[in-house]
């Protein structure tokens, strides 16, 4: 239960640059997990992975980063 609870706070912004990309990646954690509707949380994920996916592409985040923040992503549940 605690890793949970920890899970629910952390956002390894860290592994994004300073400045507004880690801004955005807080809002887009933030938008999921306060979203009550599935299929709305659903979507929500979809384009926050599509955005880690084209960091990626453009050689702002690393290869090896991408599987942390999704797996963040995929379990930002519903507070």
């Amino acid at each position: 239960m605690k890793k949970n609870m920890h899970a629910q706070t952390e956002t390894r912004e860290d592994l994004l640059p300073p400045g507004p990309l880690r801004i955005r990646w807080c809002e887009l954690l933030d938008a999921k997990r306060n979203e009550p509707d599935a299929s709305k949380r659903e979507l929500q994920f979809q384009f926050a992975h599509g955005w880690l996916k084209a960091l990626e592409d453009v050689g702002v985040l690393s290869y090896a980063t991408l599987p942390e923040l999704r797996e963040l992503l995929i379990s930002a549940e519903p507070n």
